[in-house]
């Protein structure tokens, strides 16, 4: 995230008008680099804040995918969009 220019694109959402209240902003790698900014952290921590809450959050995600009783298995030899949709909408009327 950092090699991609996390810190600037944080920057300039910043200078562009964007709370650190807003949405978007309040996301793992988002919300440490702002308290950087604000001399909350230095970077190193910042860093070591966003690793575990990325950790943190791939961990709830795949609990609740372990959770789910529907197979979202997509056969890379038959992209049927429509059986794409209809399986997404059984997922998450579940």
């Amino acid at each position: 995230m950092l090699e991609r220019g996390l810190v600037d694109e944080v920057d300039k959402l910043l200078q562009m008008g964007y709370k650190p209240s807003d949405p978007g902003l309040n996301t793992p790698g988002y919300k440490e680099i702002i308290s950087y900014f604000n001399g909350k952290y230095d970077l190193q921590r910042a860093v070591e804040l966003i690793k575990q809450h990325q950790r943190n959050y791939a961990k709830r995600q795949y609990t609740w995918f372990s959770g789910a009783s529907i197979d979202l298995t997509i056969s890379p030899t038959n992209l049927n969009i429509s059986n794409i949709i209809n399986k997404l909408i059984q997922f998450l009327r579940s």
